[in-house]
């Protein structure tokens, strides 16, 4: 029994290993994509405040 155990054992671990490597890249890319669409935000709302505070100095007196 003991040898089986270790074989499911051994199976299971295979299994997961496998799992991990392909999920791994797919986890890294929507971290990458993530990180670029905060950014992306980040930088819009820094524009759009700086255009409301332009407008509201130099066009808006």
């Amino acid at each position: 029994m003991k040898g089986f155990q270790a074989t499911t054992r051994l199976c299971g671990n295979v299994y997961l290993n496998a799992v991990q490597d392909a999920i791994t890249p797919t986890i890294r890319s929507l971290m990458i994509k993530g990180t670029i669409a905060i950014t992306g935000w980040a930088v819009a709302t820094v524009e759009i405040n700086y255009e409301l505070s332009y407008c509201i100095k130099h066009k808006w007196r």
